[in-house]
């Protein structure tokens, strides 16, 4: 019993004795603020990787400090950078652990996103239906109180999920209304892209090559390469169809380098398998 108690006790003073000669921690609130800052810098660059891990150590002190919001708040961001790197899954569970977790918050904007991205991962992994349920849901379900810009964004993913063509070209003008009214200029330029998807994907490609111009001039003006890129990608395909086959190539090209200086490899990666098959489907 003395062995025991006095293992307990040096184990004690082992610890006490830590706090007068170890340097000094800081607080762990500071610690967050340090990864959360980290991680922004990181998506500056483009380094989407390396701010994944810093948000994840962010999520970490959050979950030591047991600060639901901020625990939330870091769990949508891992789960988005999830979804950007390619992994649908992964992005999946940390929606859902981000809905279990805001329920009940005063910022209700995160259940929002995470409810919108849980929608965003569905359709990326292919289940188109159960992501028109979830974006349709939205809309049904808290329209009276859904911001704009959410609003926005919900109405344009359930225009690239309805499967008939006619709703789903009125849905996206509708979303293009709305975000020429009360939308951010990337929503403007998004909106106008998605209308041009769907135009693409029905064969209407006069009415494509005029939303995808749109779209480019619009994100050329936000400075947003990725919008850059992806417009860039709807016109090669408008290209394609139309028999260009060397400016399709020219434009995939230009797409993929502006993926991959913006971390965006997944994306650049499945460019990379279109000019390897240039008779593939756009």
């Amino acid at each position: 019993m003395r062995w025991a108690l006095g293992g307990a006790l040096a184990l004690c003073l082992a610890a006490m004795a830590g706090c007068g000669t170890a340097p000094v921690m800081p607080p762990l609130a500071d610690d967050y603020r340090r990864h959360e800052a980290r991680a922004g810098e990181y998506l500056a660059r483009g380094q989407l990787r390396p701010a994944r891990a810093a948000y994840a150590e962010a999520l970490a002190v959050a979950g030591m400090l047991d600060e639901r919001a901020a625990m939330a708040r870091s769990a949508l961001r891992l789960a988005e950078l999830d979804l950007q790197l390619g992994d649908t899954e992964g992005a999946r569970a940390g929606f859902e652990d981000v809905i279990a977790l805001a329920g009940g918050l005063p910022e209700a904007g995160l259940l929002v996103r995470a409810r919108l991205g849980l929608a965003g991962a569905l359709y990326q992994s292919g289940d188109r239906r159960a992501a028109n349920e979830h974006y349709a849901a939205l809309l049904a379900g808290a329209a009276p109180a859904l911001e704009a810009g959410a609003r926005i964004d919900a109405l344009s993913g359930l225009a690239l999920t309805e499967p008939e063509p006619e709703r789903a070209l009125r849905l996206a003008a509708q979303a293009v209304e709305l975000a020429r009214r009360a939308g951010t200029a990337r929503q403007r330029a998004a909106t106008a892209l998605n209308l041009a998807t769907l135009h693409l994907e029905h064969g209407r490609l006069a009415a494509a090559d005029e939303s995808a111009r749109a779209a480019l001039d619009a994100y050329r003006d936000a400075q947003d390469p990725v919008g850059i890129a992806a417009s860039l990608t709807v016109l090669a395909g408008l290209d394609q169809r139309a028999g260009r086959t060397a400016q399709a190539e020219r434009r995939l090209r230009q797409a993929r380098q502006i993926y991959l200086r913006s971390g965006q490899h997944v994306l650049a990666e499945t460019l990379e398998r279109r000019l390897a098959s240039p008779g593939a489907p756009d």
